[in-house]
């Protein structure tokens, strides 16, 4: 049964971008590949680098994505700060219970780090009896589709190279009101109506595809009389859009209870904190580009920025979240809370629980992990760190807690002298770049540097200086 099926969006079963798993019902799809891991600063780290992710991958063990329900998640401003708060409602992929959390920043707990992000487990809620009997009974009669072939990714790439996933969307564009679980007689009915399509005469003429589609969109899905899914949309019409909770889409947060005795703990599964970029278009730059940026800037976005595995006009693709004129994270990027989770570096005292992951491989989001030795309770709060691995170690020593800064007492950036001579080496490997650009190269380069930072800078310096009315 299982070989069809795969989970998605517990809130809603429309929401295919989600990813998931369903494992006390077996809805487990063994294609689904979790989210790859991104690469991080100079350099940028290949997947796996983390001490603690190599170890999980040796044990076969893989990140397996908790369900954000989305209608109860949020995030708010405060107006005094500027700072996210955060609250997160995630469901357990095997019994529907959900977790909820609240995310603040505050002063990190590593000295000199600025602000951290801080976690908070607000307790658990349980479906009632009643509830929990039904959801399990109707479930199991349920499998999940995907020959549906309106369901696959679109891509569209833009004249910048920019690519992006578009979507689908329409009344029943997807069969069975659009919900990829189809309940077995339906999907029955459905694959059986595929098998006698296929084999028609008209399905092995490739100048006859448009045909195909056409019998297959001839499918009658109101001929299959089918007491389940009859019993399912019944429930779901009585919910709004938006609200509606679980696989099916058949509960709300009345059919919920509290269980504040409930410790939560997820490993190897993750939940989704959320994106860290890019959040808008010129989050995205080749690496030729990024790299002068970085120079002129002192290497400061080097500490905000990763590289992902979908390239961009032939060039490796960078995700840059810092202002190209200042080379601070720019103000949309600081509305969200994974800019705020500090690493780990080289402490041994601290924990890292939280992963990075791309999606599509052209976006970065952070994973919540919290393993059994670290089980939270009600009212819990921890905060949130991650790992970047060695590829990070030049942006350490540059802000000087890499390992030669303890080994060797190298300093970091702070003292003139070895900032001086850590900038002459990188000004002699930027020469060698400019020596070796070919022409439409160098063109590309000067337009960039001149529209995005240059031009800025010189017209805040000259709106800057006072008019002098004697000239």
């Amino acid at each position: 049964d299982g070989e069809w099926m795969r989970s998605i969006s517990p809130e809603d079963p429309y929401d295919k971008e989600q990813n998931g798993n369903v494992n006390g019902f077996s809805m487990r799809d063994a294609a689904q590949s979790p989210p790859n891991d991104a690469s991080f600063g100079q350099g940028a780290p290949t997947q796996n680098e983390a001490g603690e992710e190599d170890e999980r991958d040796a044990q076969g063990e893989e990140d397996i994505e908790m369900n954000l329900v989305k209608h109860l998640c949020s995030t708010t401003i405060d107006p005094a700060t500027d700072l996210p708060t955060q609250k997160l409602t995630v469901m357990c992929s095997d019994s529907e219970t959900l977790y909820d959390f609240r995310v603040d920043i505050k002063q990190s707990s590593i000295e000199n780090s600025g602000n951290g992000a801080f976690l908070t487990y607000l307790g658990a809620r349980v479906l009632k009896a009643k509830s929990a009997t039904r959801s399990a009974r109707l479930i199991q009669e349920h499998f999940i589709e995907n020959a549906v072939g309106t369901q696959d990714p679109l891509v569209a790439e833009s004249l910048g190279g920019r690519r992006m996933n578009v979507t689908l969307t329409g009344d029943n564009l997807h069969y069975n009101n659009n919900s990829i679980y189809w309940s077995k007689k339906r999907s029955e009915k459905f694959i059986q109506f595929q098998s006698k399509v296929d084999s028609s005469p008209c399905s092995k003429s490739p100048s006859l595809g448009s045909s195909r589609r056409s019998s297959i969109e001839s499918f009658d899905e109101n001929e299959v009389n089918c007491k389940v899914h009859k019993e399912v949309e019944k429930l779901r019409k009585k919910i709004p859009d938006g609200n509606r909770i679980g696989f099916l889409g058949i509960n709300t947060e009345s059919d919920y209870r509290p269980d504040d005795n409930k410790l939560f703990w997820s490993y190897p599964n993750t939940f989704e904190l959320g994106r860290y970029g890019p959040h808008k278009p010129d989050d995205c730059k080749i690496n030729l580009h990024f790299d002068f940026k970085n120079f002129i800037q002192n290497y400061e976005p080097s500490e905000w920025s990763y590289e992902v595995p979908e390239p961009m006009l032939n060039h490796r693709q960078i995700i840059d979240i810092t202002d190209d004129t200042t080379g601070e994270v720019h103000s949309l990027a600081k509305k969200h809370t994974p800019i705020y989770v500090n690493e780990i570096g080289h402490n041994p005292k601290l924990h890292s629980n939280v992963l990075i992951r791309d999606k599509n491989d052209r976006s970065v989001y952070y994973y919540v992990c919290i393993d059994k030795e670290r089980a939270l309770k009600k009212g819990d709060t921890v905060e949130l760190f991650v790992d970047y691995g060695d590829h990070y170690e030049q942006v350490r020593e540059r802000k000087g807690y890499g390992r030669v800064n303890t080994s060797e007492h190298l300093g970091g950036d702070e003292e003139d002298g070895t900032r001086l001579k850590r900038n002459f080496h990188e000004r002699e490997e930027v020469e060698k770049d400019i020596s070796s650009l070919k022409v439409y190269e160098m063109f590309h380069l000067v337009e960039f540097l001149t529209d995005k930072i240059l031009d800025p800078i010189s017209k805040s310096i000259q709106s800057s200086i006072p008019e002098d009315d004697s000239l």
